[in-house]
Parts: structure tokens; C-alpha cells; sequence
């Protein structure tokens, strides 16, 4: 455990499975492509570790 809690960036797993195993599948079934972009969304996790930025000078 961290004190303090750290900030964290949560992917669901379950989405990033789920756009794995297609690409795989594709891929072995020849209709993989060179470049394919995925977007997983994500969520930011605010902990403790996270703060204000200092007051300017």
C-alpha cells in the first residue's frame, strides 16, 4: 500500500480484451491490417497524491 494513495489512470479490461481478441481473430483469418488504430477509454482515479500546483512567483 502507498501512502500517499496514488493517482491512478483505470482501463476496463474487459474492453481491452475484447479489442485484443478481435485483432488476433483477424489476423489469423488474414484480414489483419498494417495499422489499425483502437481507442480503450479510460478514467482518471484522483488519490491523495494528487494536488494543487504551487502558487506562482
Amino acid at each position: 500500500v502507498c501512502t500517499p494513495a496514488l493517482t491512478s489512470v483505470r482501463i476496463d479490461p474487459e474492453e481491452l480484451a475484447a479489442a485484443a481478441s478481435e485483432l488476433l481473430l483477424d489476423a489469423i483469418a488474414g484480414r489483419g491490417e498494417s495499422c489499425r488504430e483502437i481507442v480503450i477509454g479510460t478514467r482518471l482515479v484522483t488519490r491523495a497524491s494528487t494536488g494543487p500546483a504551487p502558487a506562482s512567483r
